[in-house]
């Protein structure tokens, strides 16, 4: 299984781990705070776990409401 780590809606790199994706995630949180970071298992083309992509956080802010 491979995972992908998109910034803005790009892809930027692919990884065998969700820890290495997730790793790399906080990285790019910690150089950029307002960067729109997703994590796609390229399996199935979704997000990995849910609010790990900007689609299932918007999701859950209306829900919230």
């Amino acid at each position: 299984m491979a995972y992908e780590v998109r910034i803005a809606g790009k892809p930027i790199a692919t990884f065998d781990t969700s820890d290495a994706a997730l790793g790399r995630v906080r990285d790019e949180i910690g150089r950029r705070p307002d960067c729109e970071p997703e994590i796609i298992d390229t399996s199935t083309g979704h997000a990995f776990e849910p609010a790990a992509s900007k689609g299932w956080r918007e999701h859950l802010t209306k829900a919230m409401r």
